[in-house]
């Protein structure tokens, strides 16, 4: 959608979060990552409006963070290898104050640049632990080193 600045792509990626608690988009790795070399995950996320931010999910368990559809985008490492791969997490969340436009945003994981476990890249957009339906719009993600 919107092809304008700051994303003038052709083609983005839908991200469509349905009603399970947990839908994201992640990649496993088949090697661990160096966080001294690349620490910084830049991406664009569009918000649209039309979502409903408001409702609060009524199934939604006690103790989730959020219980209805959230304007951010959280991007955590995990330790596949770990079976409880939450408890050692590498997390990031960040706010989206406006929506209908695309809004460039970057994680900097370089304080756990001491850590050589992580794995998996996980992207997830609307907040968790919610059954709260939305779509959104995500371009260019990378994986990159700090300058």
């Amino acid at each position: 959608p919107a092809p304008v600045p700051v994303n003038e792509s052709a083609k983005v990626a839908k991200y469509v979060k349905n009603l399970s608690q947990y839908d994201n988009v992640y990649t496993d790795l088949e090697y661990n990552i160096n966080l001294n070399e690349r620490s910084l995950v830049r991406l664009k996320v569009y918000m649209p409006s039309y979502n409903d931010y408001d409702t609060v999910d009524p199934n939604a368990p006690d103790w989730s963070p959020t219980k209805q559809l959230t304007k951010q985008v959280e991007v955590k490492l995990h330790d596949t290898k770990n079976p409880e791969p939450w408890t050692n997490q590498a997390a990031i969340i960040q706010p989206v104050a406006e929506t209908d436009k695309w809004v460039e945003l970057e994680f900097d994981f370089s304080g756990w640049s001491d850590s050589d476990i992580y794995d998996k890249i996980i992207i997830q957009v609307g907040g968790e632990a919610h059954g709260m339906p939305g779509i959104f719009f995500l371009d260019d993600i990378e994986f990159t080193a700090a300058q």
